[in-house]
């Protein structure tokens, strides 16, 4: 009975310390995989990464084509073409997805390259402000191309050095690639959902960008479709003309400027040889928002179609709901 016991202990203690090799082995694994995935990501240049990731094709184009009776998804396509007659290649809108992914990880893993150019583009944003708003209180308005958290991390660059990303996500979504990004450039970055601000709370965000100390980021083509989902309710819009049709937008932007005083600074981020570059399309006053707001946003569009992000988005601006 004891020679047994003694044989199924022994049992247990091989099967345990056969359980710890196996997880120490895993664990080791899993971080020699981590260092040299970050030794990848900080070593090669951003522009080689992305432009080999955006021609590998996804698991769903595959499975497309192995199946020729599946029906691919060519709303971005058909936005493309309808709004601005440009012929979008099938794929333009994947490739454009899998290129984002790329340059966030090159940011998070601090790639020089990538680094350098988010510099010269806040460079360049501080550069239009001191010539056309010195000293005025701001808010960025970024369009959504290329990738929306390098653009956020663009605008930490801002005379103040620090900003406030105003969100349909909750405020503590902001991703690690963003925060590890922006700590790379010695700035500071914070998410506000606007739908849950308290009153008190709004009133110190404000006070903080109409003293210069700190910047709102509001992208100003975030789509009703998009943010309703996200919210679960419907948001405050208001009526626009883009691209020759009635649609809506965001009623927020102007809100938050006349409250805050603050000029409104119009960018869109896009790529020029596979270097990130940005083109400032100018500044509003609250009070110009709601003649030129969208006009500046089907400007930025047409520019940098190419590097639209929300093409695939069904009902673009074209969406009615019910505003509140």
């Amino acid at each position: 009975m004891r020679l047994l016991y003694a044989l199924e202990r022994s049992d247990l203690v091989a099967r345990a310390a056969l359980g710890s090799v196996k997880d120490l082995f895993v664990l080791n694994l899993h971080r020699a995989t981590a260092a040299i995935a970050q030794q990848f990501w900080r070593r090669v240049p951003y522009r080689y990464v992305g432009y080999v990731a955006s021609l590998v094709p996804s698991w769903n184009s595959f499975i497309a084509a192995l199946n020729p009776t599946s029906a691919h998804d060519d709303v971005a396509q058909t936005h493309a073409t309808f709004l601005l007659g440009e012929k979008m290649h099938r794929r333009h809108d994947e490739r454009l997805w899998a290129r984002k992914k790329c340059l966030e990880k090159s940011g998070y893993h601090g790639e020089p390259g990538l680094i350098a150019h988010i510099r010269d583009c806040g460079q360049t944003l501080r550069d239009y402000v001191a010539a056309t708003c010195p000293g005025r209180p701001l808010i960025f308005a970024p369009l959504h191309t290329v990738s929306d958290r390098i653009a956020a991390a663009v605008c930490s660059l801002g005379p103040a050095g620090r900003a406030t990303v105003v969100s349909a996500y909750a405020a503590d979504a902001l991703g690690k690639d963003e925060m590890h990004s922006v700590a790379l450039l010695g700035t500071k970055l914070d998410r506000l959902m606007v739908a849950d601000l308290k009153a008190a709370e709004f009133r110190r965000r404000i006070k903080a960008v109409s003293e210069g100390r700190s910047h709102l980021v509001v992208f100003p083509d975030a789509l009703p479709e998009f943010t309703s989902a996200m919210a679960g309710r419907p948001m405050r819009t208001r009526k626009i003309d883009i691209f020759k049709r009635p649609g809506r937008l965001h009623a927020g932007l102007e809100v938050l400027s006349k409250a805050s005083k603050a000029v409104v600074v119009y960018f869109a981020l896009y790529e020029a040889r596979g270097c990130l570059r940005i083109d400032v399309l100018g500044s509003l006053n609250w009070d110009g928002i709601a003649s030129s707001g969208a006009s500046m946003i089907e400007e930025g569009i047409r520019r940098h179609w190419r590097f639209w992000l929300l093409w695939r988005c069904r009902s673009l601006f074209y969406m009615n709901p019910e505003s509140p």
